[in-house]
């Protein structure tokens, strides 16, 4: 796991922080929603108690594996984004944000947080990207990503396409 203890972060129009029980209600609807995870995996939490569980016995308070996004002024659950290992060296940094905050610039300000902190871990940042997600490709390229091969695996990101910063290729 991927650890900071400086939460939340704050920067432009977004704000990432912990998740907390109270996130439940909004957590469960985004994870169940086929349109915001259609390229996306990660828990299926489907009630209050798979919430909790997930919360308690699996993130450490310090994780930046799972964090809440909000919209920095009024604070509204917006998604989850986060940096999960991948190997020694590289963080995957994930963003999955409800439809009707999809377009708006927090999916672009989640990802350059997510980049400052794996850089300040002395991390490489990398995106694992799903063919078909046109809106994600289009936001990597213009972060200054690069493809760099396939992603190869038993899981469900096996023929995703892999994007690392020109710098850490």
């Amino acid at each position: 796991m991927v650890r900071l203890v400086n939460l939340p972060i704050q920067d432009g129009i977004v704000e990432l922080r912990r998740i907390a029980i109270e996130d439940a209600v909004e957590f469960i609807a985004l994870e169940a929603d086929p349109e915001a995870k259609k390229f996306m995996g990660g828990p299926r939490c489907k009630t209050l108690g798979d919430v909790r569980s997930y919360v308690s016995e699996n993130h450490a308070p310090d994780d930046l594996d799972l964090l809440v996004v909000t919209d920095r002024s009024s604070k509204q659950f917006l998604g989850r984004a986060g940096l999960l290992p991948n190997g020694p060296d590289e963080v995957e940094l994930h963003c999955v944000l409800k439809k009707t905050a999809q377009g708006n610039g927090y999916g672009r300000a989640t990802f350059l947080i997510l980049i400052r902190v794996a850089e300040m871990l002395g991390k490489s940042p990398v995106a694992i990207i799903h063919p078909e997600n046109v809106m994600s490709l289009k936001l990597f390229k213009a972060l200054g990503f690069v493809q760099s091969g396939l992603h190869r695996t038993d899981g469900w990101q096996d023929g995703h396409l892999v994007f690392r910063t020109k710098e850490f290729r």
